[in-house]
């Protein structure tokens, strides 16, 4: 499996859900050609844990020019927010261009 990155833009947040006994968020980014992608993230890979180093997401600090692992607790305030995606991609509807990434390597925020 060759992992990608993808550059897009946060257009929607699924309401929680508990598969498990655990809760995940389904986020659902646009890239600049179109690709519609779902991101999967259960909270320990959001950070909510209190151990960062579960965490898949990261801040860029551009004074620094470097990433910072850090946590996600409300997704919903990131809708229209820039971020890069790195995992595997996965065909969902060729046609309607949906895809998943899974599993997900990274997700990298950058602020405007």
């Amino acid at each position: 499996m060759k992992n990608s990155t993808y550059a897009a833009i946060l257009m929607k947040v699924a309401p929680p859900k508990t598969m498990g006994g655990a809760d995940y968020y389904q986020l659902g980014f646009k890239t600049a050609s179109g690709k519609r992608i779902l991101v999967v993230l259960g909270v320990y890979m959001m950070g909510w844990s209190g151990n960062l180093s579960k965490s898949k997401i990261y801040y860029y600090h551009e004074k620094g020019e470097r990433l910072v692992k850090t946590s996600m607790k409300n997704p919903e305030h990131f809708i229209g927010q820039r971020f890069k995606i790195t995992g595997f991609l996965q065909t969902l509807s060729k046609k309607e261009e949906k895809y998943r990434i899974f599993p997900l390597e990274r997700l990298v925020y950058y602020p405007k």
